[in-house]
């Protein structure tokens, strides 16, 4: 069925069904919050900062796995486990702790 519409209207469809879960989920949790809420505009700030943290991350994997092939082969278990919890989960987690720790930990709000 999706094939079947305009690839535009495929990437619409896919954005939304990838944030709009996470936004009402967001929006949840703040109107939950009754003692003390944190400032819109750091939530804001955090959420574009998750989003560069991903775009960095994703750099970070694909060079680590450039440099992991030609250690080892892909279809080794060996390199399957040290690019899940080597390279992926240090990329990943790794430029999250980083952003959010340079960007907010300084800030007034902590």
């Amino acid at each position: 069925m999706l094939m079947q519409l305009p690839t535009i209207a495929v990437i619409i469809v896919y954005l939304l069904a990838a944030l709009l879960p996470a936004l009402l989920l967001m929006r949840y949790i703040y109107r939950k919050d009754k003692i003390e809420k944190e400032p819109k505009g750091m939530l804001v700030g955090l959420v574009f900062l998750g989003v560069a943290a991903a775009i960095v991350a994703v750099i970070l994997e694909t060079l680590g796995s450039t440099v992991l092939s030609r250690f080892l082969e892909e279809g080794d278990p060996a390199h399957t486990i040290v690019m899940a919890f080597l390279i992926v989960a240090v990329a990943e987690e790794g430029a999250k702790f980083v952003f959010f720790t340079v960007a907010h930990l300084a800030g007034p709000e902590f």
